[in-house]
């Protein structure tokens, strides 16, 4: 990775917001240059009511507006943006995405569960030297928290809970101390004991977990309880047994006599006991006996996802990728997706030049065409590809040609059976013969990667194009989906064979 990037990454949390500015090279360093949290609150109140308070609203507003600020001062080439439970689970999510990307230019992006769980267990199995034997991963958020089990760098299970301090603190202990409701309730500490075991145990038990003695914990919750086992008890590690007497110790403090816990934070006051009982519940479901605290977490998840895309795109053209890719992301693409996509499209192009003698420019009309080939089925998926070519024919596109634009809008609509149409006025001062020719060696291609898998969905990716005397022979990996593939060729090889003069093949190199 020879360029420099300077990438902003913003986590939204139900409670917080954290802005992290970081340098990506020369080569693989990596320095932060920026970083800040601001505890915003955007979860106050969402899971009883429903919706966002238009304080919070007005809170990560502001926190957004001057991370915008602090970008451009240090010159970042692009903010990653990512909003966790609150915003999976809203009703007014939508509306609030669209207010931040209107008043600050950010796309602000909401990651499922299952993503946020798995981008967690990324950073910490890979910065986390601790991270060794059998252990499980606990990230307690304001929303959900996130177990994975893993066995040295392989994680053998991965689930989001939405289970979360902020949640089960306006859900089920209400008030500081909670207090019984009336006669015929439970403790409000025992029910939300017995919520939390049932949430827990139905994954854990219906999948077989294995048990295991340690946890690595992260998130803003489990720092706390760690600094204040460091004031009180000397040790940074969260033991049950001591985690069990701080929980009844504090069970009936007020506000003030939280307060006064040595090493408590003034802003975790309101939901310490909540995050407290949930770790301790975790604990006892994986039977494990202490929590080492990280300092790792989904931002770092991020940040991994970050430098391995740079490394591993090498578009040689000019265009920038992250500006395209945040566009389809908006529609509902997926960037792992896209990147395989981008990835299989440049070894396509490259490795069938001899064959076809294109400009490079034209593998830049290839690549737009990829990334937002699918982008309709955010629309409907009934005649999607009508809807992507309205898209792109009013998208903001690298492209200063009105005739570039129809090219590539084209290129999506026919990839669906339509035929090409070469009539409209802006193709007047082309080539005939050379517009038809690069035209179906784009299409050509895009049909081979439709082949491989739908844009919107998992993708086989090429690892080796072969030009041979009577054949093109592709080298996937994903063995398992290699005769479906197959398949999808077979019924997409006319246009193929008529451009090329070859046979297609297809066969697995063995390789994931």
């Amino acid at each position: 990775m020879n360029s420099v990037k300077r990438i902003g990454i913003i986590d939204l949390g139900t409670n917080s917001v954290r802005f992290d500015v970081q340098k990506i090279g020369p080569g693989n360093g990596v320095r932060c240059l920026h970083r800040e949290k601001i505890m915003v609150r955007l979860g106050e109140g969402v899971f009883v009511r429903g919706t966002l308070d238009p304080k919070a609203v007005t809170r990560a507003l502001n926190a957004f507006a001057r991370f915008k600020v602090i970008a451009h001062d240090l010159h970042v080439e692009r903010i990653v943006a990512f909003g966790t439970s609150t915003l999976r689970e809203v009703r007014d999510s939508q509306s609030f995405l669209r207010l931040i990307q209107k008043k600050t230019g950010i796309d602000l992006r909401i990651i499922s569960g299952e993503e946020e769980a798995k981008l967690i267990a990324s950073a910490i199995l890979s910065f986390e030297p601790i991270a060794k034997g059998k252990y499980a991963l606990v990230d307690i958020g304001g929303g959900s928290t996130e177990i994975s089990i893993c066995r040295d760098d392989t994680i053998e299970h991965c689930v989001s809970f939405p289970l979360g301090a902020a949640r089960l603190q306006q859900v089920f202990l209400k008030t500081i101390p909670p207090v019984k409701r009336n006669s015929v309730n439970q403790q409000p500490i025992d029910e939300l004991r017995s919520y939390i075991q049932h949430a827990l145990l139905a994954e854990t038990i219906a999948e077989d977990w294995p048990r295991v003695k340690r946890i690595i914990g992260s998130s803003g919750s489990i720092r706390a309880i760690s600094k204040i086992m460091k004031e009180t008890v000397g040790t940074k590690i969260i033991h049950r047994d001591e985690l069990n007497k701080f929980v009844e110790s504090i069970a009936d403090m007020s506000k003030e006599e939280l307060l006064a816990v040595p090493g408590m934070e003034s802003k975790r006051t309101d939901i310490i006991l909540a995050g407290a009982i949930l770790l301790e519940e975790c604990m006892n479901v994986l039977d494990a006996k202490e929590v080492h605290p990280t300092s790792f977490s989904l931002r770092d998840g991020i940040l991994l996802e970050e430098i391995n895309l740079l490394k591993d795109i090498k578009i040689k053209s000019e265009l920038d990728l992250f500006p395209l890719f945040a566009r389809a992301g908006r529609l509902g693409c997926s960037e792992s997706n896209l990147k395989r996509l981008v990835l299989n499209a440049e070894i396509l192009f490259e490795r069938t030049r001899s064959l076809h003698n294109l400009e490079p420019v034209w593998k830049d009309y290839f690549i737009i065409a990829t990334i937002f080939r699918d982008t309709g089925w955010t629309v409907s998926p009934v005649e999607h590809e009508k809807h992507t070519y309205y898209i792109l024919k009013n998208a903001e596109l690298p492209l200063s040609q009105d005739w570039e634009i129809e090219l590539v809008a084209q290129l999506c609509l026919c990839l669906e059976g339509h035929r090409a149409n070469f009539s409209k006025a802006c193709f007047n001062r082309l080539k005939k013969k050379e517009l038809h020719w690069g035209f179906n060696v784009l299409l050509s291609l895009m049909q081979v990667g439709e082949a491989l898998g739908p844009a919107h969905q998992e993708k086989i990716v090429i690892h080796e194009v072969s030009v041979r005397k009577r054949a093109i022979c592709l080298k996937v990996g994903s063995s398992d989906f290699v005769e479906l593939a197959k398949l999808r060729l077979d019924q997409r090889k006319d246009l193929f064979h008529e451009v090329f003069d070859k046979e297609l093949l297809i066969e697995s190199s063995g390789k994931r």
